[in-house]
């Protein structure tokens, strides 16, 4: 297992990290997003935009915080702007279970 520490960087809609993408490896069919923090510029919204080349086609992205406002924000975004399928789970702690077809 490798782990890459990157810095928040600006990107053009939102902040995020500013992965080592030489370097990642593609395919992903699971990520488990729970950062950057929800204060953060477009908070969780740069996973999707930043990494998508990086993910499985029906990959899953579970979004952790579902009651916070900025994650519901987030689970929007990414069904309206790329047509995710999104499902709450759990009723304490609860999360987001997204599906992004054909990316």
């Amino acid at each position: 297992m490798t782990v890459h520490i990157a810095p928040l960087r600006s990107w053009d809609r939102f902040d995020w990290y500013d992965p080592p993408m030489d370097c990642i490896p593609r395919g992903f069919g699971l990520v488990i997003c729970d950062g950057p923090p929800g204060a953060t510029r477009g908070g969780r919204f740069g996973l999707f935009p930043v990494m998508q080349d990086c993910l499985a086609t029906d990959a899953v992205i579970l979004l952790d915080d579902a009651d916070r406002a900025g994650e519901r924000e987030v689970a929007e975004r990414w069904q309206a702007e790329w047509g995710a399928r999104v499902q709450k789970v759990g009723v304490e702690k609860a999360y987001f279970r997204i599906v992004v077809r054909g990316v």
